[in-house]
């Protein structure tokens, strides 16, 4: 699963297009996301920057993920970069390391972001779990992981689709990549304590027809509380 990405207030009646997801991308990066897939004009995006208002929830524990899994580590990003240029190329450290201590210790390491959009307009999200180790409780991007040492890019990025949302792989695999993004953020859960992510995210975008029913998903609890089809306009 992923982790870490801005956090930041909402304010009530700011049309969900301009919403800065939480756990997504720098506050630098996330104008041209969203406007790309929304079709907005990134200044207008930029006027609405916000995180999520979602609360943690009540304080009952679960795994939402694999402290103990392993990510390849990765020598960080150029000024540019971290700016919000593209990632051309990863330079990777020829390391492994668990993901606790990548959280803990903030190296650079890699991860998938999915957005899933319509023929409607309509964009999917999902409000994270209370139990993840990383922003519990907030909306996040439609789908999304961390990549594993050893597993590539594109096949993570079905797999997300499949374990988090329950897409079989005829439609998960039509998943389309866009780019590759440096994106550091901070936080702080009640369980886990403090936390630095800083991932190479690569982007993908997966377009369904207007048959798709964006209200029927199967997602593990431990990982996802709820999704939701959000449209330009709609208020949160």
């Amino acid at each position: 699963m992923r982790a870490g990405r801005a956090a930041g207030s909402i304010r009530r009646g700011t049309s969900f297009f301009g919403v800065v997801l939480t756990m997504l991308v720098g506050t630098a990066i996330l104008p041209r996301v969203l406007g790309f897939v929304a079709g907005l004009p990134r200044h207008q995006v930029s006027r609405v920057i916000a995180a999520s208002i979602a609360s943690a929830g009540p304080r009952i524990y679960e795994e939402g993920q694999d402290p103990k899994e392993l990510f390849e580590l990765f020598e960080p990003p150029t000024a540019a970069e971290i700016a919000g240029a593209k990632v051309e190329r990863l330079r990777p450290l020829g390391r492994r390391k668990a993901r606790s201590l990548v959280h803990a210790e903030g190296d650079w390491h890699r991860a998938v972001h999915i957005w899933l959009t319509d023929d409607h307009g309509r964009l999917l999200l999902q409000r994270r779990s209370k139990f993840k180790d990383t922003f519990p409780g907030r909306w996040d991007v439609s789908c999304g992981g961390h990549i594993e040492a050893g597993d590539a890019s594109f096949p993570t990025a079905v797999r997300e689709l499949e374990e988090e949302l329950g897409l079989e792989e005829p439609v998960a695999s039509q998943v389309e990549k866009l780019y590759t993004l440096a994106c550091t953020n901070r936080g702080v859960t009640e369980r886990h304590g403090a936390f630095i992510c800083r991932e190479f995210q690569d982007f993908f975008l997966l377009r369904v027809g207007k048959e798709h029913d964006m209200t029927r998903y199967r997602y593990p609890p431990g990982e996802v509380s709820e999704v939701s089809g959000m449209e330009r306009g709609d208020q949160m």
